[in-house]
């Protein structure tokens, strides 16, 4: 049942499967885990598994058995998901140290049981599953109230907004609200970029998707692509926010606010800081060339003795290395700006991993940014992506078409 969201509140069931896995294996071993939990199979949301075993005819069946959607994810993003059971095999195989417990985990939530093997006779275990609980996604304002109206209109400014994004649950949900707050004239909506379909009303026509990501992302147009291909939901797909002038100002602001926080500022000061820019990290080379880019820009023109780089994970400099170079470089007083749209799990790391090195280097000046949130000028960009992709004149309207695997 590709393209149908997980239930409000629903359990997600992490699966693991080795080639030519048995229908009945993976069934049996979800069934089982269910019951461990003591949780009824009507509350089972979705299963979810890595791409490369999405197309598994086991369990690709059990999902189909179950009446739940399978969700699928790229082996990267699995591998930023924290687990209690990491596996160098799992990794070396598939490139994720876990696909059951981050798969289950992968729209947030908690871990209600850790990975589990299947126990077939006769023969060594070919499926996992792990089980957790989220109440968070999918993420739908209410359709009338004080965050989000109705326009009666079926003008461009009426059509609705869909946010989705791969992380930050209440970051996210804080996001809509105040989207919906400050522009009561439109729908909003928001949830993981997976399970954007559950996000759409009956009554939701041409919604413009904005992807809050930063940085070239071809995994979340063709996941938006693939939820709503069932549909055949027409639909337009708002431009990335990253590097506009109206971003970097509000990066600007964030430094500006973490400085201010410390001793007190003096005329010209921006001299002796230097910014740390910290990316999420992709296995795509021009993800993170877009990270370099905006530090660029950053830097142009607004004096600061310079601004460099570094990534979460899956790229280097990791947040440790690029505090070392920005101290090479001569810096004493440094600001790490997490390059997030919403704070969560990501920004976290960015902020322990800044700490850490700070205690041990007592010679650096170190403060750590809020990440971008929703700024009232980015929200007013939002909206106008929202009207540019709308627009009559500019034919960016596309009708969800599922991407070639």
């Amino acid at each position: 049942m590709p393209g149908t969201p997980p239930r409000s509140g629903a359990l997600i069931a992490g699966v693991g499967a080795a080639r030519g896995v048995p229908l009945d294996e993976v069934l049996g071993l979800v069934r089982a885990v269910l019951r461990e939990a003591g949780r009824p199979e009507s509350g089972l949301g979705a299963l979810a598994t890595v791409d490369a075993k999405g197309g598994e005819p086991g369990v690709v069946g059990a999902a189909r058995a179950l009446g739940v959607p399978l969700l699928t994810y790229p082996a990267a993003e699995l591998a930023r998901v924290a687990v209690p059971n990491p596996a160098g095999a799992v990794l070396a195989a598939v490139g994720t140290p876990s696909v059951a417990e981050a798969a289950a985990l992968a729209t947030g939530g908690r871990l209600l049981v850790p990975k589990r093997r299947s126990s077939p006779e006769g023969r060594s275990a070919r499926a996992t599953c792990a089980l957790a609980h989220t109440d968070s996604f999918p993420y739908r304002p209410p359709p009338r109230g004080d965050r989000v109206t109705r326009p009666e209109t079926e003008s461009a400014a009426a059509r609705p907004v869909l946010l989705v994004a791969d992380d930050g649950t209440e970051a996210l949900r804080a996001f809509v609200d105040a989207l919906g707050r400050h522009s009561p004239e439109l729908p909003v909506a928001g949830g993981h970029l997976r399970q954007v379909s559950g996000l759409m009303g009956d009554d939701t026509a041409h919604p413009t998707v904005v992807p809050l990501t930063l940085a070239p992302a071809p995994h979340a147009e063709r996941a938006v692509a693939s939820a709503l291909d069932p549909a055949r939901l027409s639909y337009a797909y708002g431009p990335l926010l990253g590097g506009h002038p109206v971003l970097l100002d509000v990066l600007e602001r964030r430094v500006e606010a973490a400085l201010d926080a410390g001793a007190a500022r003096t005329p010209g000061d921006r001299a002796g800081v230097t910014v740390l820019l910290v990316g999420p990290g992709a296995t795509a080379p021009e993800a993170n060339a877009e990270v370099h880019r905006v530090a660029r820009l950053l830097w142009e023109g607004r004096g600061y003795a310079g601004v460099e780089t570094a990534f979460v994970s899956l790229a280097a400099p990791d947040v440790p290395s690029g505090l070392d170079r920005c101290v090479r470089l001569g810096a004493r007083r440094i600001v790490v700006l997490p390059y997030f749209l919403l704070d969560g799990a990501l920004a976290d790391r960015v902020r322990a991993q800044a700490e850490g090195w700070a205690e041990a280097h007592p010679e650096a000046e170190v403060r750590t940014a809020d990440a971008v949130g929703p700024d009232p000028a980015l929200l007013d960009l939002v909206v106008r992506h929202h009207h540019e992709a709308t627009t009559p004149h500019e034919p960016q309207e596309r009708h969800a078409q599922a991407p070639a695997r």
